[in-house]
């Protein structure tokens, strides 16, 4: 009896809660309002109907509104359509997840922006930023919302580029600016995040997306890292930027990096003139090809290495002279010396630089047989003189003479090298030539053939204007229709009857325009070059007296100390 009670009582509960609902949907009275007062109902509520297949809106409205359990109220929330219910639930039930699944129904984009805003739960802020289409209101979020969470999802949405370099710039979080970063497309915010960002690795992220010339400039300029305008400079392409760089920078590491970047004949010249910085001038010479550049600095700069790098890639000749001469450097000057082309300069650098080695190195690329005169002439250097002198000789074939017919051509080339001679004839032309004529001759007794030998010398000498100083022959004594030739032991040898040539009086012929003071100084024998200069006139020319010379034959006789 006692169960039948229970389940009669049962009965009437449900009876009369039917009858509530049938007289409620009856009065058609706004289901919402009449639940709003009242307070969550215990579970009991859910037998009115099973919720899965429960349609009517203001039955699920009620669950919605009075169920304790917040995982049936979520689940009542879920069917309704109701918006104005939605929009209460959204904002008033305790429970997050049943606001936050009210939000996911809201189309009120103001009211979804509102909760949004104000909603306590990061869950229910969450729900709400998925439903906001507004970018606007999307930024807010991004930057005022009080959950990181929240805000990085707003920036994953956000594509307005000013919240955007905003966030980059101010958000607290660091990951979340650098996702604000990689979301930045515009040139110009990008720039603006990259110059005014304060941390140093958002700014870094910043330039590494940055294109914008101008805007790369300034970070290369100003930035407060170097790290940072190393990598502004590394990007950059503005040449006159960069230069400006390389001048300004206060690290020399990115004033090098600069300069290594310039391409641009106008801005390397100015830096390889003008750059106080030893490193960029050295990258900038390495770089220049200008020759107008290159000679004052090769010429100029305080750093011999920087003279040498100028110096490697300098062909003008006006220059190289210029370095050659006067570097400080034995090693440069040597090396432009090396490399110089103007016979004159080298002629001169010959004579008057004061090392040995450079001097002749100078020699070696003089060519030209009057240039090489010219080094000659005057020369204090015995060696240069001698080499110079031995040259000369051999371009004018003189060293295939006979060794005699060759010391008298020394002799004369000697004489028209000393300056006064080279001053007033200029690099004179000496031709000597020697030739031979051979006759046959029969021994009477014997029958012997034998050869007789005529010599024939002729020297003549002009002025580098084409006027003749001396034009002189010799010959031998000529071979006779009977001659005698030495013998031993009857057998007869051949024989040559030398040539005299008499270079005292080539020499008088050199030396007729000079003073008699200066021909004394510079004849050949007043010095030492004896055993060749006694006159036919019986004058010894060192003591100009008589009787010391064989007059017949202008030879040596013994008792002349000044002719041995």
């Amino acid at each position: 009896m006692k169960r039948l009670g229970e389940l009669v009582s049962c009965s009437c509960v449900l009876t009369l809660l039917s009858a509530m609902g049938f007289l409620a949907m009856a009065a058609g009275g706004d289901v919402t309002a009449r639940l709003s007062g009242s307070v969550h109902q215990t579970s009991f509520v859910r037998l009115a109907a099973d919720l899965d297949k429960l349609t009517d809106q203001k039955a699920i409205a009620e669950i919605a509104f009075q169920d304790a359990d917040p995982a049936q109220r979520k689940k009542a929330v879920a069917k309704l359509r109701d918006q104005k219910a939605l929009a209460e639930l959204a904002e008033k039930d305790l429970d997050p997840h049943v606001r936050a699944e009210a939000v996911k129904k809201l189309s009120d984009q103001q009211i979804v922006f509102e909760i949004a805003q104000k909603d306590a739960d990061p869950l229910v802020r969450m729900a709400a930023l998925e439903k906001i289409r507004d970018q606007k209101q999307v930024a807010e979020l991004a930057k005022k919302d009080g959950d990181s969470s929240v805000r990085l999802a707003a920036i994953a949405k956000l594509n307005e580029q000013a919240a955007l370099a905003e966030v980059a710039q101010n958000d607290p979080e660091n990951d979340l600016r650098k996702k604000a970063v990689e979301k930045i497309t515009s040139q110009g915010h990008i720039a603006t995040v990259a110059q005014k960002a304060e941390a140093v690795d958002i700014r870094k992220a910043a330039v590494a997306k940055l294109q914008d010339q101008k805007a790369l400039a300034e970070v290369a300029r100003n930035d407060r890292e170097s790290s940072l305008r190393s990598a502004a400079v590394e990007k950059l392409r503005d040449q006159l930027a960069l230069a400006d760089v390389a001048t300004k920078d206060t690290d020399a590491q990115v004033r090098a990096q600069a300069a290594k970047k310039i391409t641009e004949d106008r801005c390397l010249k100015v830096l390889a003139l003008q750059s106080p910085d030893t490193t960029v001038r050295l990258a900038c010479v390495n770089r220049v090809h200008d020759q107008k550049t290159l000679g004052p600095v090769a010429q100029n700069d305080a750093e011999p290495e920087i003279r040498r790098a100028a110096l490697k890639k300098l062909s003008d000749d006006k220059a190289l002279a210029a370095v050659a001469k006067k570097d400080t450097d034995q090693t440069i000057r040597t090396a432009a010396v090396e490399k110089l082309r103007d016979q004159k300069a080298l002629a001169e650098i010959c004579r008057t630089d004061s090392s040995p080695e450079i001097r002749k190195v100078a020699l070696d690329r003089i060519k030209d047989p009057a240039h090489i005169g010219a080094a000659v002439s005057g020369n204090s250097d015995a060696t240069i003189k001698s080499l110079g002198l031995e040259r000369i000789m051999k371009q004018r074939n003189l060293d295939k003479l006979l060794p005699e017919q060759k010391r008298k051509a020394t002799i004369l080339q000697t004489l028209l090298l000393e300056p006064p001679v080279f001053e007033h004839y200029g690099f004179a032309s000496l031709t000597y030539s020697f030739w031979t004529n051979r006759k046959e001759y029969t021994i009477r007794d014997t029958g012997q053939q034998v050869s007789l030998t005529e010599e024939t010398a002729s020297v003549r000498i002009t002025g580098k204007d084409g006027k003749p100083i001396s034009n002189r022959t010799y010959e031998s004594a000529k071979g006779q229709p009977t001659e005698t030739f030495p013998a031993a032991s009857n057998v007869a040898f051949d024989r040559t009857n030398s040539v005299d040539v008499n270079i005292a009086e080539i020499c008088d012929d050199i030396l007729k325009p000079f003073d008699p003071s200066t021909q004394e100084q510079l004849h050949p024998a007043s010095t030492g070059a004896r055993g060749v200069f006694c006159c036919r006139s019986g004058v010894c020319r060192k003591e100009r007296t008589a009787n010391n010379c064989n007059a017949a034959g202008g030879k040596v006789v013994t008792d002349c100390s000044h002719c041995k």
